[in-house]
């Protein structure tokens, strides 16, 4: 979560919100309130994942976000990549209001990543499944 030092993370029982230590021994409450100081950005970022595996170049054709809950707009950029060690080929930005659950695109890769971030400070969300609309292509 951003810039944020955590050595320990802990579920809290019963689906209270979980605890994290930092470097420093201070126990935080993660997911307390709505607001977040200063003006940073707030933002969750995927490691890259394989589309199909790998085996296939898979052609996106639509980003599905399940949005549990949340207040002003939710930002997604799709990143693809041929190979592993690549540089990224194609990015994609896609902006979404509290109401919107899917955006029509067209991305192709073997390879994934997803960041979600909120444009303003005050913004806040809860994300369950995301899910992509692809099929098999290949290279022209």
């Amino acid at each position: 979560l951003g810039d944020w030092a955590r050595t320990t993370w802990v579920r809290a029982a019963n689906n209270d919100r979980p605890f994290a230590v930092d470097p420093e021994g201070t126990l935080w409450r993660h997911e307390e309130g709505t607001n977040r100081p200063g003006t940073s950005e707030a933002f969750l970022q995927s490691a890259p994942f394989d589309i199909d595996d790998g085996n296939n170049v898979m052609r996106i054709k639509r980003f599905v976000i399940d949005r549990m809950a949340g207040e002003g707009d939710l930002n997604a950029v799709l990143r693809t990549q041929r190979w592993a060690l690549d540089q990224v080929e194609a990015a994609k930005e896609l902006s979404f209001t509290p109401t919107e659950r899917y955006r029509d695109t067209r991305l192709s890769g073997r390879m994934m990543d997803v960041r979600l971030s909120a444009p303003t400070t005050s913004d806040w969300w809860r994300i369950g499944d995301l899910r992509v609309d692809m099929v098999t292509g290949g290279r022209r």
